[in-house]
């Protein structure tokens, strides 16, 4: 019988996922209640054992041995504190782990009533993401399984694990596998066909273009020669290499076509001004994103196990963000390098990070006091891109005790114009909070220099 099984190959850029849930979606369970969570992961072939932690609030830590894409009880216990949190920990062969997100769990004293729903609960978590840490490198590319109109009753195995119906009767199961041929055996009712796929070992997309202008004015007795080299490429190399370049030397004199291959370009700039006839419409829910942000004529970055070396655009990694405070986005060198060897705890042994940028753009700071508007002019104009921090503070009014804090975030919360310097809030700032206390809108960027003043700060009051 024809159940429509096909199978296809995603390519090496697959995205690993790591989820767990109780299957039946609830956080809250009566003492003596069985907890039945469910793990799902698209990459098990690099997990060598996992488990579910469970976490009260004193810190106790109980753990539950799963299966990678299985499910496990768990008796809630009648003593001890009510809140709860759980994870799920996957670990690989060396000791590396990954883990999700704490999801909430409650010990309730009576049974709550369960929530209508549009439908029956199928694969509670199946093919979402919550990975908080992710340490383990998975390299490889994703093998993806579908099926349709499966009869009731039908028994449905892909590479050893039983596969779930949804309320069609369908199913997909995506699994990522290592470089090299596999046989992927489809299991109908105790019976079995293999089907074979190779994984490739490198994959790169590029795209490019050359551009050569040639001519001579007879009546000047001139001539000239202007060229311009543009290009891009991504793509991942044998044992789990990534690259991403990209180069624009924009239209020079061939002599002149690679002077200051490394600096700065100016005319960057004109990339932060908005484009008022023209607006990007895709009809869905698409996304556009800067791939090579880079200042200069050039990007490249190299990453590999945890492991990456930079050229462009970048922001200070953590660990030297603890060192030197800095929220720029900087035009340099960047890399930080991770040792394989790891400690109990997963994390690794030794990690090196560094970085050289040029110093051309000052710290940037203006306090604003909430007025009940939601448009504020900075103190200075020509903002670097992706250097902005907005952070709206509730103060005490009598001692200026910081109340509580939050930060904003871009496109959601706020838009700015980096050119005129303008920040627009989705929703106007209000004087004060819900509770006793002033707001304040702290902002923090980086401006091109142009002054030996490092840093300002201004106080607006209300009117």
């Amino acid at each position: 019988q024809d159940l429509g099984i096909q199978l296809g190959f995603d390519g090496l850029g697959a995205r690993p996922q790591l989820n767990v849930s109780t299957t039946d979606l609830r956080r809250s369970y009566v003492a003596g209640d069985v907890v039945t969570f469910r793990a799902y992961t698209n990459y098990p072939a690099w997990i060598d054992r996992a488990e579910v932690r469970i976490r009260d609030a004193d810190g106790r830590v109980t753990t539950v041995p799963i299966t990678a894409n299985g499910s496990a009880d768990w008796a809630m216990p009648a003593a001890g504190p009510a809140e709860m949190d759980y994870t799920l920990r996957v670990y690989d062969a060396t000791g590396r782990y990954d883990e999700t997100v704490a999801l909430p769990l409650t010990r309730s004293a009576s049974r709550f009533a369960d929530p209508d729903l549009d439908g029956p609960i199928v694969a509670a978590g199946e093919a979402e993401d919550r990975t908080a840490r992710r340490t383990i490198p998975v390299r490889g590319g994703a093998v993806t399984v579908t099926g349709l109109d499966v009869p009731a009753g039908t028994v449905i195995t892909v590479m050893g694990e039983p596969v779930i119906l949804d309320v069609r009767r369908g199913f997909i199961v995506q699994r990522i596998l290592p470089p090299g041929d596999h046989g992927v055996v489809i299991g109908v009712d105790g019976q079995s066909q293999t089907r074979d796929v190779t994984i490739p070992r490198r994959e790169v997309f590029a795209t490019g273009l050359v551009d050569l202008t040639l001519g001579r004015d007879f009546v000047a007795d001139e001539s000239w020669r202007r060229g311009r080299i543009a290009g891009f490429a991504q793509g991942v190399l044998a044992y789990g290499t990534r690259f991403t370049a990209s180069v624009d030397t924009d239209e020079e004199e061939l002599e002149d076509l690679f002077r200051n291959f490394g600096r700065k370009n100016p005319d960057r700039v004109l990339d932060g001004i908005e484009d008022e006839d023209v607006w990007v419409t895709t009809g869905d829910d698409s996304q556009a994103e800067e791939l090579a942000p880079t200042s200069g004529k050039v990007f490249l970055r190299l990453e590999r196990d945890g492991s990456h070396l930079l050229w462009g655009d970048f922001r200070p990694s953590e660990d030297l963000d603890n060192l030197v405070r800095s929220d720029r986005t900087l035009y340099g060198v960047e890399g930080t390098w991770v040792s394989p060897q790891t400690m109990p705890n997963g994390e690794a042994k030794l990690r090196f990070s560094a970085y050289a940028a040029q110093p051309d753009t000052l710290l940037q700071r203006d306090v604003f006091r909430g007025t009940g508007g939601s448009t504020y002019f900075l103190s200075r104009r020509d903002i670097e891109e992706d250097s902005e921090t907005l952070i709206v503070e509730t103060r005490d009014p009598v001692s200026g005790r910081l109340v509580s804090s939050q930060r904003l975030v871009q496109g959601r919360d706020y838009r700015i114009d980096h050119v005129q310097g303008v920040v627009i809030l989705t929703a106007p700032l209000s004087p004060s909070g819900s509770r006793a206390g002033r707001q304040r809108d702290r902002r923090q960027h980086a401006c091109r220099g142009r002054s030996p003043l490092a840093a300002q700060r201004r106080d607006l009051a209300s009117p």
